[in-house]
Parts: structure tokens; C-alpha cells; sequence
């Protein structure tokens, strides 16, 4: 997990000078940018390669769709629900991308 993070942060501080593309298979890197970006920057993307056409998400959009607070409990959201790291719980779900963008 602290690879990710290093990575996100990676990403977050290039974004304050160019245009930046995460670019990776994992919703856990999704969720840390999406917790960790903030609005101060040149243009932060993230772009998801599992599908067959790949999907690249504006995260500054994304984070104004799903507001501060909840972009402030998407952490505890996906561990509780199962991130990569962590089993789930039997009764709750993992969430995926495309279930984020639909909130």
C-alpha cells in the first residue's frame, strides 16, 4: 500500500506543473487520488486499462460530482468494503470504478 501512495503522491505533485496521467489497473490507486488530489492542479487524469477500451478519468470532475465529504470517505468506504490489501467482509461488496462514477 505504501508503493501506491508513494506513486498517487507521485502523480499529485507532478499535476501542480503538467498535465498528469496515472495510468494503472487498480481502484485502490483511484481512491487514493481521488482522497488525496486537490483542486490546485494543471490537469490530473486517471486512466484505467482493464477493459478492453481503456477509460481515462478528469479526476478534477470526479471530485466535484462527488463532493469533498464523500471524496473524504472513499478511504474507510473501500477498506471496509474490500480493498486489494483486505478481504471484505462476506456481507458487503467490493467497489469498482465504474460503481464510483455512478455515485
Amino acid at each position: 500500500m505504501q508503493t501506491w501512495l508513494d506513486i498517487v503522491k507521485a502523480a499529485i505533485k507532478a499535476s501542480q506543473h503538467q498535465l498528469t496521467t496515472l495510468i494503472g489497473e487498480d481502484t485502490d490507486l483511484l481512491i487514493l487520488l481521488l482522497y488525496y488530489a486537490e483542486a490546485n492542479n494543471r490537469g490530473l487524469y486517471f486512466r484505467s486499462d482493464k477493459s478492453t477500451v481503456p477509460k481515462v478519468y478528469n479526476l478534477s470532475e470526479m471530485k466535484q460530482v462527488l463532493g469533498s465529504d464523500m471524496c473524504s470517505q472513499l478511504l474507510f468506504i473501500h477498506a471496509f468494503t474490500g480493498c486489494d490489501k483486505f478481504p471484505h467482509f462476506q456481507c458487503w461488496q467490493k467497489i469498482s470504478v465504474p460503481e464510483i462514477c455512478e455515485w
